[in-house]
């Protein structure tokens, strides 16, 4: 099964079509606040799975745990901002647009679960 998620910028580093104003008054929340926290691979923990430039960072691992940082303040105050879309002025989310290539009703634990389940040989 192939996942192909369409309009994704990076949070800004790549150029994507622009799209008629009708389907960006429609914004949905970035689901990945509901799903995940993303951690990279030195230990840092941030929001946004896209995010090369690491503008999302929160804390890292050897400050928090993952369950700590998933009920945190930030995730709590991100979660909002997203269902509000009310955005802070500092926030990499106020003027992200990616969130259009991640709709609800698609998720790669959702491609996943209809593989069923995958064993790995070593």
């Amino acid at each position: 099964m192939v996942l192909v998620r369409e309009m994704i910028s990076n949070v800004g580093i790549n150029e994507v079509r622009d799209l008629p104003e009708s389907i960006e008054k429609k914004r949905w929340p970035w689901p990945h606040f509901f799903r995940r926290v993303v951690v990279t691979y030195d230990g840092r923990i941030k929001a946004c799975p896209i995010d090369w430039q690491n503008g999302s960072v929160y804390t890292s691992l050897s400050q928090t745990s993952v369950g700590d940082a998933w009920h945190s303040e930030f995730y709590r105050r991100n979660r909002l901002e997203h269902l509000n879309n009310d955005f802070s002025p500092c926030s990499i989310c106020k003027g992200c647009r990616d969130w259009q290539g991640t709709p609800w009703h698609l998720g790669y634990e959702k491609v996943a679960r209809r593989l069923g389940s995958v064993k790995v040989e070593d």
